[in-house]
């Protein structure tokens, strides 16, 4: 995650998400809150492919994947830069990639968790996620869609 601050705002007012292709593929601003802040996220498998490159390096990445998506140069948001901060999970030693983590008990804790209270409950989100890249928005998505289908299922025997 790379967090911005610009001196002077170059979207529009009620910018929300922007979803691209780029290599910081996932941006959103504070709105409805009136500052200057972008942050930019890459999650998953774009986030395996850039984390081992240095903060300095991840920056160039979110500055270039910024002009692309609003069509201007990487100079001048350098120029318009007020501050940054690079948030690289994968190369920090105390989260190894994740929001949540797991810990010696987790596997037996996912089992009860993932598992329906008399068939009327049914939980989940990124901390009960059993597969690759936990701690995720994918691994939160995932997690959701196998307990609605599970819950489906109940439904519908």
């Amino acid at each position: 995650k790379v967090v911005l601050d610009f001196r002077k705002k170059f979207w529009k007012d009620d910018l929300g998400f922007v979803l691209s292709d780029e290599m910081i593929p996932t941006w959103w601003s504070q709105a409805p809150l009136k500052n200057n802040l972008l942050t930019g996220w890459a999650g998953g498998p774009v986030a395996a492919r850039i984390a081992a490159h240095s903060d300095g390096e991840l920056l160039e990445i979110a500055l270039r994947s910024l002009a692309k998506i609003f069509d201007t140069t990487v100079a001048g948001l350098k120029n318009n830069l007020r501050m940054s901060h690079v948030f690289n999970w994968s190369a920090s030693q105390t989260a190894l990639g994740a929001y949540s983590y797991a810990t010696p008990a987790s596997k037996e804790a996912l089992k009860i968790l993932n598992t329906p209270l008399a068939d009327t409950v049914f939980f989940a989100g990124e901390g009960l996620f059993e597969g690759e890249y936990p701690g995720t928005v994918e691994a939160a998505f995932r997690s959701g869609t196998d307990a609605a289908s599970a819950m489906m299922e109940t439904i519908t025997g």
